[in-house]
């Protein structure tokens, strides 16, 4: 009987041995107000999170950290707030070393004075030093997840293929958009994109950064012409979500808005489907935009600095669209920063209905995060602090810089704060920006050869007798 008893507690005990065993994490943050953006958690968490090996959360609550919750590292957030990595829907990382060009145009007049001179100059390893570059610039801003369109001017796989090693190298979540080569056939795209996606599903299971591959889709642009077939099978067969620009320059409004037909008979609108931009649109497009499942991507720096346009986004979310936030080329927003992309949309709109209750700042952070991360159908691992998901996340200070009292979490977060408050960057509850020192990588060093690259491209175009992009001030107020 006593064998019984003794062998009956000691099987109870096991238990506790194992939950002490699997309660030390990488990483345990505690004492932070959390904005977790799960959906329905409007109130702040004050209290903690732990980390496991997989730099996934793997358990988390309020108030104080239960004992025997341990860990390597401790991040004591007393007094910040924290907040999942913002997600940019849209972006192309290899422009970033071509911010400022064209300052008074829009689209097409900066795509020839920004983009088209530089085309017959780039070099082996050109977009990979770009593309690290402004994928660290990014997270040095706080992106911690971004869809990356790759295509470019020169449609070369082998520059696209540059930007694909340059995300694999970086510590930051990526959607990489394969894009076809115009200059092929059909087949000859097809055995491509089959060997990159079968290369892919390994590098995933591999690289956690990589969340998935995509379809950077350019059919449209080149206007009614087989392209977007291709692009349309493609999408089925290989089951790829797809990215397009579409009704972004006001200049081919009713050209666009024709050619919606296009996206419908091609089999590209589906549920598998992300406009970038879409601004002008109409109700027709609209309903059947929503009915089909397909998203959109909201760019406000960008759309302001190209004069594009305001999306009506509140009129969008009526007709039930999905939208997330991207900050698109970093040379056609110049600024690579989410705080000032919520500002820009948040003010505009208000401004465009002269009405302060338009639109909320939870709603637009909500767009920037786990908004964004839905649109990209990568909500179920990033977008919201919540268990099982990856703890992508920043710490920020309200206090360093102050900006005063809270009385508002979500109004001082989006319409006070800025990357000056940013103390960190986690990805996968790794620390990869502190105190605005990016970690993970030698940034002074890519930097160098980003800014060398471009100074060897500029010499080029002047060598070759073409002209240098330099700033035309065509509306420049000239002092007597």
């Amino acid at each position: 009987m006593k064998k019984a008893m003794i062998r009956h507690c000691l099987l109870l005990l096991i238990p506790i041995f194992c939950t002490a065993e699997e309660s030390t994490y990488k990483l345990l943050v505690q004492g932070g107000q959390i904005l977790t953006m799960a959906p329905g958690e409007l109130d702040p968490v004050d209290g903690w999170f732990a980390v496991d090996a997989a730099g996934k959360i793997a358990e988390m609550g309020a108030g104080t950290v239960p004992a025997g919750i341990r860990a390597e590292t401790v991040v004591d957030a007393e007094g910040k707030i924290i907040l999942p990595g913002f997600i940019s829907a849209h972006s192309h990382l290899w422009s970033a070393p071509f911010r400022g060009i064209a300052s008074e145009s829009t689209l097409y007049e900066w795509i020839a004075a920004a983009h088209t001179p530089f085309s017959p100059f780039y070099e082996e390893g050109d977009f990979y030093t770009f593309t690290q570059y402004g994928g660290l610039d990014f997270l040095s801003h706080g992106i911690t997840t971004n869809y990356n369109w790759v295509s470019n001017n020169g449609y070369d796989y082998d520059q696209w293929m540059e930007q694909f090693e340059a995300q694999l190298s970086l510590k930051q979540r990526f959607i990489l958009g394969w894009a076809i080569d115009v200059t092929e056939s059909e087949a000859v795209n097809r055995e491509r994109l089959s060997a990159f996606i079968e290369r892919g599903e390994v590098l995933k299971e591999e690289n956690s950064h990589l969340l998935e591959l995509s379809l950077s889709a350019l059919g449209l642009l080149r206007g009614d012409s087989e392209f977007p077939f291709w692009e349309g099978r493609m999408m089925e067969d290989f089951n790829l979500d797809a990215q397009t620009h579409y009704l972004e320059a006001p200049e081919i409004i009713s050209i666009q808005q024709k050619q919606f037909s296009i996206l419908e008979d091609s089999g590209m609108l589906c549920d598998k489907l992300h406009f970038a931009h879409f601004i002008h649109t109409n109700d027709q497009i609209l309903e059947k935009t929503v009915a089909a499942g397909t998203r959109m991507v909201w760019n406000p720096l960008s759309n302001g600095r190209l004069a594009s346009g305001l999306a009506d986004i509140p009129k969008y979310q009526q007709f039930g669209l999905r939208i997330g936030m991207g900050l698109d080329g970093q040379a056609s927003a110049d600024l690579s920063d989410p705080f000032e992309n919520m500002r820009m949309g948040l003010y505009a709109t208000r401004m465009q209905y002269r009405s302060g209750a338009i639109m909320t700042p939870y709603q637009i952070l909500a767009m920037h995060t786990l908004g964004s991360a839905e649109v990209l159908n990568v909500g179920d691992r990033v977008g919201s602090l919540e268990v099982g998901k990856f703890a992508d996340f920043l710490v920020l200070n309200p206090k360093a810089p102050d900006v005063g009292p809270i009385f508002d979490i979500y109004a001082t977060v989006v319409l006070s704060l800025s990357t000056r408050n940013m103390e960190s960057v986690f990805v996968g509850g790794e620390a990869v920006v502190q105190a605005g020192e990016i970690l993970s990588h030698d940034f002074p060093s890519i930097r160098d050869s980003a800014h060398e690259r471009v100074n060897r491209m500029l010499g080029q175009l002047e060598a070759d007798g073409k002209p240098v992009p330099q700033p035309t001030y065509k509306n420049h107020y000239q002092m007597p």
